[in-house]
């Protein structure tokens, strides 16, 4: 896990890590994985994300996402997104 994910994935060439983390946050929003979500989210703020780059990512969903789970997102993002 630990190889793979930020040894290749996150280390891959193309995109930044802060832009790659914020990637994945939308993406598991919009699936309603909120446990890997709570990890993107810090991923994010160590990669030099803001809270703002973080609610930013969280708007760009509305409408194209489940309200239900973009409200379960923004309290991820409220408990772990503190910054």
């Amino acid at each position: 896990m630990i190889e793979h994910a930020y040894g290749r994935v996150l280390t891959r060439e193309g995109l930044e890590p802060r832009l790659r983390e914020l990637l994945a946050v939308c993406a598991l929003a919009a699936l309603g994985q909120e446990r890997q979500l709570a990890s993107h989210v810090r991923g994010t703020l160590r990669c030099g994300g803001t809270r703002a780059d973080l609610e930013q990512a969280l708007g760009a969903l509305d409408g194209l996402a489940d309200p239900v789970r973009l409200e379960h997102a923004q309290r991820v993002l409220e408990r772990f997104g503190a910054g």
